[in-house]
């Protein structure tokens, strides 16, 4: 029996899913949105997991499989989507998807393709990049992974400690309160200096709490992204997106879609990038979370105008931006997008822009 998690946003198919998944055997979870997939699967450390693609937060099913496989290291995945761009399958290649299935497919296909990647042989990698533990409000340690058990070996106690707090002298023990929103430098006990830096989140339900820990003298900026999403404290630094809807992107080149959907989820938003308004067109009718279009002139071209007219029938309520490397605003007025971005622009451009037209 294996351990599967499932991330669907949709109930009904999510319950569709749970049901014909169980009838295999297999111990079942479900989430409904990635921030749900996250904190769940942090703590069910699943063998698989079957996510969608395109979730209704802003943290999709490929976010949720980088996040989780930062500290499980085993973990395969099958990927959902009824959007199969170029740049979305050379994304689930790179990230080690070992099925991919387009919408819309039967049970038996999702059944055959769970048995298939659970007896596919595991991807060799390295240990887990992020040290982290699961422990109880006493400090009861329920789970740690590989990392962190080689931290352990560097301390007195070993990777045989049953209690977090034991692998500190008394009196040193770490205050996790001063750790939820900035790091923490503690010296656990060994035959030398030893200095970890240390972040958590608030406890659950059940009183449970995620610890990462890192190396004092190791770098200290790299999957920073990974960790504040894992532990859902997003800083600042990240977080500067004020609107709950997310944006779509139509540009022809493929380096430019995949460094502006960079940008924007580096500023904590929503993004998807697309080479075509037809394909714009067809995430716009089925994401209802989608709020704005970012069009390129020189991708769209000669048929500017129609594509304006086409998205405009399908969603009215979307905010249309229009952007090229010329200035080209006066040509998308006549049109009646009133909102302009000349190449190159900056998530704080984007974001400035909208604010600055919805507070109108």
């Amino acid at each position: 029996m294996a351990k599967v998690l499932i991330i669907e946003d949709e109930e009904g198919f999510r319950r569709q899913l749970e049901l014909g998944l169980s009838a295999l055997g297999h111990e079942i979870r479900c989430a409904s949105n990635g921030r749900e997939g996250v904190d769940v699967g942090a703590r069910f450390r699943p063998d698989l997991v079957v996510t969608d693609w395109m979730l209704k937060d802003d943290i999709h099913g490929l976010h949720v499989i980088q996040v989780l496989r930062a500290i499980l290291t085993h973990l395969k995945a099958i990927l959902i989507t009824g959007f199969a761009s170029a740049e979305l399958r050379e994304n689930a290649d790179s990230t080690d998807i070992i099925e991919f299935i387009e919408k819309p497919f039967t049970l038996e296909q999702i059944r055959s393709a769970v048995e298939n990647a659970l007896a596919a042989p595991c991807q060799p990698r390295q240990r887990a990049s992020l040290a982290a533990i699961e422990i109880t409000t006493q400090g009861e340690i329920r789970h740690a992974n590989d990392a962190a058990l080689d931290l352990f070996d560097e301390t007195e106690p070993g990777r045989g400690i049953h209690n977090f707090f034991g692998l500190f002298s008394a009196g040193a023990e770490p205050n996790l309160a001063e750790a939820l929103d900035r790091w923490e430098v503690v010296h656990p006990t060994a035959d030398h200096r030893l200095a970890w830096h240390l972040r958590t989140q608030e406890p659950d339900e059940d009183g449970n709490r995620l610890v990462i820990l890192r190396r004092g003298d190791g770098p200290q900026y790299i999957g920073l992204p990974l960790i504040e999403m894992l532990l859902g404290s997003i800083s600042p630094q990240y977080a500067r997106w004020p609107f709950d809807g997310r944006v779509v992107i139509v540009e022809a080149d493929a380096t430019t879609r995949k460094w502006l959907v960079t940008m924007v989820e580096n500023a904590g938003g929503g993004c998807y990038a697309v080479e075509s308004v037809a394909q714009a067109m067809r995430l716009l009718g089925k994401d209802d979370g989608l709020q704005f279009a970012v069009l390129d002139y020189d991708t769209v071209g000669a048929g500017l105008p129609s594509a304006i007219e086409e998205l405009n029938a399908i969603r009215p309520d979307v905010l249309l931006v229009g952007n090229s490397a010329d200035d080209r605003r006066e040509a998308f007025v006549r049109l009646g997008v009133n909102l302009f971005l000349q190449r190159p622009w900056r998530a704080d451009d984007l974001i400035n822009l909208l604010t600055a037209s919805i507070g109108n």
